[in-house]
């Protein structure tokens, strides 16, 4: 994990590849199977801005992180509509993952199943916690 290799190079890493995949949609507001990976790698940053005790940042990742998990979890897409240069077949076209059943549970995995015993985890499980019980129903 991304997390604990505590370098700038690897949060370096993230960000591009989160903006990548945001440029390979056609609508940025448009749901694709993009956003479900882009809501694991966002915790992912989450997680490293806490252990580098960047708490306020780690906060904003991790609820951009659930919120996007969400926004996908409510229409999935499992297939390559929305995405650029695929033309034609992109509704037959069907990708698969293995993070997660859900974009939420992928996110939820990492939050708690790849987690570490470190002050930077602890924080990030609280936050995540608090966010669950106060979005709970609204989103």
């Amino acid at each position: 994990m991304y997390a604990e290799l505590k370098d700038d190079m690897s949060a370096e890493v993230i960000s591009w590849l989160s903006n990548f995949l945001d440029s390979l949609k056609v609508d940025r507001d448009s749901i694709a199977f993009t956003d479900k990976i882009k809501a694991a790698l966002m915790m992912q940053v989450a997680i490293w801005k806490a252990e580098q005790g960047y708490y306020e940042e780690s906060e904003k990742y991790i609820r951009n992180a659930y919120l996007l998990a969400a926004k996908f979890d409510s229409k999935p897409v499992y297939n390559l509509k929305g995405i650029k240069f695929i033309q034609g077949e992109e509704e037959k076209a069907t990708v698969y993952d293995d993070i997660g059943e859900t974009a939420m549970k992928a996110v939820k995995d990492i939050v708690f199943n790849e987690s570490e015993e470190t002050e930077g985890h602890k924080f990030v499980q609280t936050v995540w916690n608090d966010l669950t019980k106060e979005l709970e129903g609204q989103v």
